[in-house]
């Protein structure tokens, strides 16, 4: 990085990808639940209802793998794009709590950065 100012644009851009994202599953799955219970009953149509919302859950949740995914493999060129990483392992915990290896991928990612910065 001679002659050039290290900066995070990338990573905090993802960051940011990364929350919308999970805000998209969020809104999602409370739409999925609103149409579970308005389908309560309308048989076949209800059934269509239901499996659209879902594609609606499962495409949000890939969005947010794939932004976490991207997240873990953008190398931090500064200590703003280190703490930006481990906020968003921090919200991920707070959302997935029970999924370790992915919790541990961010971790493993800051981690490398730190050591690469020093």
């Amino acid at each position: 990085m001679e002659g050039a100012v290290a900066d995070d644009t990338a990573l905090m851009a993802l960051c940011r990808e990364w929350r919308e994202a999970q805000g998209a599953v969020t809104a999602a799955v409370r739409d999925y639940m609103a149409v579970e219970a308005a389908c309560w009953g309308e048989g076949e149509r209800g059934g269509v209802a239901l499996l659209t919302a879902e594609e609606r859950v499962d495409a949000a949740h890939l969005r947010v793998e794939a932004t976490m995914k991207s997240v873990v493999g953008t190398p931090a060129r500064t200590l703003g794009g280190v703490a930006a990483t481990l906020g968003v392992a921090v919200e991920w915990a707070d959302v997935y709590g029970d999924d370790a290896e992915v919790g541990m991928a961010f971790l493993r990612a800051a981690l490398g950065d730190v050591r690469r910065l020093l």
